[in-house]
């Protein structure tokens, strides 16, 4: 998908991501994203870090597969809760 798609902004600065974009992004609704301008350009990313959960004297410590900034809480929260429910 190298082409553009037409979407609008509704009354209260809503818009929908079509379906096919959504797939290939893999975002799913209530996924944390974040939004950035630059130089005229809006690029949203979604926010989740894969991490690695690593057992050690007992203690549960998540690891980043490739280095990045500190993970947020929300993220934080999101992968123990995954963990805890046995998800993927």
């Amino acid at each position: 998908m190298g082409s553009a798609i037409e979407i609008s902004i509704d009354t209260s600065g809503r818009l929908v991501i079509p379906k096919i974009i959504r797939e290939r992004a893999g975002l799913r609704p209530g996924m944390s994203l974040e939004i950035t301008y630059r130089q005229g350009v809006i690029e949203i990313a979604p926010e989740p870090r894969k991490v690695r959960i690593v057992e050690d004297c007992g203690l549960f410590i998540a690891f980043p597969d490739k280095e990045s900034e500190p993970l947020r809480e929300s993220a934080v929260q999101e992968v123990v809760h995954d963990f805890r429910t046995g998800r993927d």
